[in-house]
């Protein structure tokens, strides 16, 4: 599956953006990841918090 997160630092969260097995590869994909950690999230802190991770691991990808 493109885009799916695992988790290493989240105690609350089934996946996260901390390592990603397959990076999305366009703007689909890139939105099909931020609705799933949205919706894996537990609450509204931890949504932020997957916003946030994927943000930066997006930011990343473009600038690699």
């Amino acid at each position: 599956m493109v885009g799916t997160l695992k988790d290493v630092d989240s105690a609350n969260a089934d996946t996260s953006v901390a390592s990603v097995d397959v990076l999305p590869t366009n703007g689909s994909e890139w939105v099909d990841l931020f609705v799933r950690e949205m919706m894996n999230a537990s609450d509204v802190d931890d949504a932020r918090a997957r916003a946030s991770r994927a943000m930066e691991f997006l930011e990343k990808s473009i600038m690699a």
